[in-house]
């Protein structure tokens, strides 16, 4: 899925397909929370006027990026979770093992919202240092993040 353009992501959202769906979009969402934290600390690190924050900063920045590619690698993750548990829903009922398969594929389609939700509250606790400490110019852009 992320290799799609971005509209081609959101139509295929509008569909008729089961993904992407809500999974995705939320981790999809929580790894632009992270980019914007990741911006901000960008539009820090560097400034004189700022200098005396750019260990902590440096350090919130490397996170966020973390963060970001951790919720992208979730986007993929939540989709082939839930493909795999309906794949398995799909089986007729007097399938020889259905019963398995489900199970062993409900642990999957429950990880992935889990690490997502997780993910997302990583970013968001970072955004306090980066209002607190980053370019007021950006402070904005931080907000949003929270707001995501």
């Amino acid at each position: 899925m992320l290799d799609k353009s971005l509209a081609e992501f959101v139509t295929q959202l509008g569909s008729a397909a089961p993904t992407p769906g809500g999974g995705s979009v939320a981790a999809l969402t929580g790894a632009q929370a992270a980019a914007l934290v990741v911006m901000v600390c960008e539009l820090t690190l560097g400034k004189p006027r700022y200098a005396e924050h750019e260990d902590l900063l440096r350090g919130v920045r490397d996170q966020a990026a973390d963060l970001q590619t951790e919720l992208l690698n979730l986007v993929e993750a939540d989709i082939a979770a839930y493909d795999q548990l309906a794949a398995a829903y799909r089986l007729p009922r007097e399938t020889e093992g259905r019963a398995a398969q489900i199970a062993a594929a409900l642990g999957p389609a429950t990880e992935a919202p889990l690490a997502i939700a997780e993910s997302a509250a990583a970013v968001l606790a970072l955004v306090p240092e980066v209002v607190a400490h980053g370019n007021q110019h950006a402070v904005s852009d931080a907000g949003m993040a929270t707001l995501l």
